[in-house]
């Protein structure tokens, strides 16, 4: 019988090779825009080398590891000019180039022991940017860092530990910035049975900075928070989610410190009545320097206590019932605000023949506000809005106060601040802005959804006590396999002066909306009517909207328009104006071979106000996209017309993106 153990052997190494992989990218990128006699050009070309090694040491269940690198080249041209035409001169456009930028990145990254109870990862990551200046000595930013965490697997206390280091350098000529940061985290869980879990999480980070003219900056932040949450009852279930946080930033010596307790109560009581309770504590002191020359230091601090508690009844599927009381404690530094709800909530769904339904909603409230306080003016800063599309309406957090001003929208990276007129609209009187769409709209370019960072202030009156008395009552109706849909809401509130001064800026507003809409197959359409009533003001929107979308071979063809026809009243102060926004879209998809795709897409804008110049834009974009064997590029052409009373302009841009994978 011949040896088995030499028919097997076991591979041994130090280092297991996993995989290599290297590829290529080049981007061009042409942009020009031309408006009357001015014109400006730019081209910016730029290369991407990548590699990527994957290794595991002895096995990969001890360590497994990637390591990537990547080179950028980057140029970039520029052509700014005007022509014209006079006895005197001609002044000829003129290319000026701008400096190149290189790029090298790696990142390191690995697994270790992942089948065991102590589980960790290693990450380490650095990027060198420079830019070679002309005359002068090139320019340099580094960002480096390095990661650790680790686990516990342990059967009864679970828990994680994690570091990060990182550090940033930028040099210009003689001037240096420097930054550290260094971060600890710790969380734990621990769960008894299945009724009973606790979590407690603690943080700790710290900053310094200094700069070549000897200025110092320095931050640190701790944060230490602890959860409890308790379930008892199987039928009758009860819970009970108790958490506490405290937390405290130091900035360049100036303290905030944070407590934030909640207690929640939840209890199911049969199977259609359900009763839950919070209360919610928090407590904030910040400390800011303030004046001409920042020499006030001016604390503040807020405290609020907020109790919550309702009760709901659901009869089967059909009818549902809550009931809720709230009433909120504020106090502040100068002064406080105190204020009581109660909300009365139903709705009914009716299933009929022929696959249609019947849904109705009534919701009543009163609230009692009792305001004292010193500051007539509130900030609100950097307020996420949430997911909109060219088009849209974000109503702001106005509630019984007037929007004096809004003071920037950004986007979500916070690196892009636009611009009132261009790419969105204020109604003040509403507190609602309205996001532009067409050419020329920066917001939500891609047609995929943005958010945006809001900052704005609001009036309130000071000192004044009042009441809130609010209903609103909604329908629809779906019928023929929801084919059909029709609809109507409404909804009034009115605010009543208790105490205070006469001359306030309470308001209350009405609205009212019908709609009628229908969802066949691949088309759909929607009209409505909106009618809204703030304070003096008035407005009356008519909406029509509709979309199809149908293949012939291999092609795909969508059709959209939209219609939007606001009548906005007079006031005291201001004048009634008329204003229609209409748009239209057409894309065209084809599927040709295997490997290539194009795509062509129209777009049509129509802006026209009585109390605005009128403004059309046009776009129009031709894509082109092939993968075939191991190479990749995409073609990507745009122009964009605008028209406006006084002008035109056209905005031109090419962009080709090249990839080869070896």
């Amino acid at each position: 019988m011949a040896d088995t153990a030499s028919e097997f052997k076991q591979v041994k190494g130090v280092f297991l090779f996993e995989g290599f992989q290297h590829w290529l990218n080049v981007v061009y990128d042409l942009n020009e825009h031309k408006i009357a006699h001015d014109s400006n050009t730019s081209h910016a070309f730029s290369e991407s080398y990548n590699a990527s090694l994957q290794v595991a040491l002895f096995d990969p269940l001890i360590l497994d590891a990637t390591l990537q690198a990547s080179l950028l080249l980057n140029q970039e041209k520029s052509r700014n000019g005007s022509s014209f035409k006079s006895n005197f001169s001609t002044w000829q456009p003129f290319v000026k180039p701008l400096p190149p930028v290189d790029t090298f990145q790696y990142n390191f990254s690995g697994n270790g022991l992942s089948k065991s109870r102590i589980p960790f990862t290693l990450l380490s990551y650095s990027t060198r940017n420079t830019v070679q200046n002309t005359f002068t000595t090139p320019s340099t930013n580094d960002n480096a860092g390095n990661e650790f965490s680790i686990t516990f697997l342990n059967s009864t206390l679970q828990s994680r530990f994690h570091f990060a280091r990182t550090t940033t350098t930028t040099t210009n000529g003689d001037a240096t910035n420097k930054s550290l940061s260094n971060s600890y985290s710790y969380s734990a869980e621990h769960n008894y049975g299945d009724f009973s879990a606790t979590t407690l999480n603690a943080s700790f980070s710290d900053q310094s900075g200094t700069t070549t003219g000897g200025t110092a900056m320095s931050s640190s932040a701790n944060s230490l928070g602890l959860s409890n949450s308790l379930t008892l009852g199987t039928i009758q279930r009860y819970t009970l989610l108790s958490s506490i946080q405290l937390s405290n930033t130091i900035v360049d010596a100036l303290p905030t410190r944070a407590l934030y307790f909640t207690e929640n109560f939840g209890a199911t009581l049969g199977r259609a009545l359900s009763a839950d309770a919070s209360y919610t504590f928090t407590n904030t002191r910040s400390s800011q320097l303030t004046g001409p020359t920042r020499e006030k230091l001016d604390i503040r601090e807020i405290t609020r206590n907020v109790g919550d508690i309702g009760i709901k009844h659901q009869l089967f599927d059909s009818l549902g019932t809550e009931l809720r009381g709230s009433a909120a404690f504020s106090r502040e530094s100068d002064g406080k605000e105190n204020s009581y709800a109660v909300n009365a909530i139903a709705s009914y769904t009716k299933k009929l023949p022929q696959g249609s339904s019947l849904s109705l909603g009534f919701n009543k409230g009163y609230n009692l506000v009792d305001r004292q306080v010193s500051s007539s003016t509130t900030y609100v800063s950097d307020e996420l809005s949430k997911i909109i599309h060219q088009g849209d309406t974000i109503d702001l957090t106005v509630g019984d106060g007037t929007l004096r001003s809004v003071t920037s929208v950004k986007s979500e990276d916070r690196l892009t601040t636009y611009t009132e007129g261009v790419d969105y609209t204020v109604n003040y009187a509403l507190g609602r802005i309205f996001i532009l769409s067409g050419g020329g709209v920066t917001i939500d370019m891609a047609g995929t959804g943005s958010r945006l960072y809001l900052s704005y202030t609001i009036f309130k009156d000071p000192q004044l006590t009042y009441s809130t008395d609010s209903v609103s009552v909604t329908s629809n109706l779906m019928l023929f396999d929801n084919l059909v849909s029709l609809g109507a809401s409404w909804s009034d509130i009115k605010r009543t002066l208790i105490h205070g001064p006469e001359d306030n800026g309470l308001k209350g507003s009405q609205t009212m909306t019908f709609f009628v809409g229908s969802n066949y197959n691949t088309t759909t359409t929607r009209f409505s009517y909106r009618k809204a009533t703030t304070g003096d003001f008035r407005t009356q929107t008519l909406e029509g909207s509709g979309s199809t979308s149908f293949s012939t071979g291999r092609a795909l063809i969508s059709i959209g328009l939209q219609n939007s026809y606001n009548m906005y009243g007079a006031t005291l102060t201001a004048s009634g104006y008329r204003e229609n926004l209409a748009n239209a879209t057409l894309s065209y998809s084809r599927d040709i071979l295997q490997t290539l795709k194009l795509v062509i897409d129209g777009n049509v804008n129509d802006v026209r106000s009585e109390i605005k110049p009128a403004k059309d834009s046009l776009s129009l974009r031709a894509k082109v996209q092939s993968a075939w064997n191991m190479f990749t590029i995409n073609l990507t052409g745009q122009t964009v017309w605008i028209f406006e009373t006084s002008s035109t302009s056209r905005n031109d841009s090419l962009h080709i993106d090249f990839s080869r994978y070896f």
